[in-house]
């Protein structure tokens, strides 16, 4: 008993009479809201972001794992160089006004920051 599909409905289902044609995979609509959200709350709320990546994205676990240690290796880094900066910036601002006065102001704030470092 050989069943034959109708080509009209064939058409509608995206089968070619006697072979199944295979469309590419799309992200389905849901799927890119769920990213989108996902960002958003990594880049603004941080805790709720890591929950929703991990539990509700469906992001591949090589993605999950990149997204977590990035942060956690990088936030740590520019803290460090941004503590360094304004620590320095306030040596020197404190010997400038310390030497303001002076009659060598370049030679007394290179003396104070020199002391500084001691």
């Amino acid at each position: 008993m050989n069943q034959q599909l109708d080509p009209a409905l064939a058409s509608q289902a995206n089968i070619v009479v006697g072979v199944e044609r295979s469309l590419p995979p799309q992200q389905s609509p849901s799927s890119k809201f769920k990213t989108i959200v996902t960002i958003l709350a990594l880049i603004f709320f941080t805790p709720v972001g890591i929950a929703l990546m991990l539990f509700w994205s469906g992001w591949s676990t090589k993605a999950k794992v990149v997204a977590i240690v990035i942060p956690i290796v990088v936030i740590p880094i520019l803290a460090t160089i941004l503590a360094i900066l304004v620590t320095s910036v306030g040596r020197v601002q404190k010997c400038r006004q310390g030497c303001l006065y002076s009659i060598d102001r370049q030679l007394c704030v290179d003396r104070c920051l020199e002391n500084l470092k001691k």
